[in-house]
């Protein structure tokens, strides 16, 4: 890995945010595997950036916020890649609303797709609180949450982390954009973005 290919498949992924066919193959990714090891610091966030390689495969580039900056003269050093998994245990799952959220994944994956690309609305990151990463290794989940407010939008992309203490952390991580209420400042914050 390297970090010209990092960044060339984050710049693929961003230039195709409204190409359905491949962002259809998001579908088939139900969860990433990952070990942190000691590439993260404790209590800061974890930015996670889709990509797609030079095989046109969706991969995932993980790097805490400390060292997501362009100053960072070896950020390669502190970037993981995740293993994208296409089969998902449910029975390892616990928690109603995780659960829910990651069967909406399989039953809704059509509908979420076409508003996001209808509505240019397709994420380009997302991020994991720092409070959230108290170990090194989990397994993130792909999930739709339920609109909550009336955007035209019924579903939104989600992350269920399940450390592997079958620890779950739900209603935690957002998705990039939207950046806050300072979007350019804020989208400073992500380097690898292009």
């Amino acid at each position: 890995m390297n970090i010209n290919d990092v960044k060339a498949g984050i710049q693929e992924w961003n230039d195709n945010l409204d190409n359905a066919t491949l962002m259809s193959k998001l579908y088939d990714i139900k969860a990433l595997n990952f070990d942190l090891g000691n590439v993260i610091l404790m209590s800061t966030d974890l930015h996670v950036y889709p990509a797609i390689d030079k095989n046109s495969d969706i991969q995932f580039y993980l790097i805490s916020s400390t060292f997501d900056n362009k100053e960072q003269s070896n950020i390669i050093d502190y970037i993981v890649q995740a293993s994208p998994e296409p089969q998902i245990n449910y029975g390892s799952i616990p928690g109603i609303v995780a659960k829910s959220r990651i069967e909406n994944w399989a039953n809704h994956f059509t509908e979420w797709l076409d508003d996001s690309i209808a509505q240019s609305s397709m994420f380009q990151g997302f991020v994991v609180p720092g409070d959230d990463l108290n170990e090194t290794n989990f397994t993130i989940y792909f999930g739709l949450r339920p609109d909550d407010a009336s955007t035209g939008i019924d579903y939104f992309a989600d992350l269920i982390l399940i450390s592997a203490s079958n620890k779950v952390y739900e209603d935690t991580v957002m998705p990039v954009p939207p950046f806050g209420l300072n979007p350019g400042s804020a989208k400073n914050l992500f380097s690898l973005l292009p």
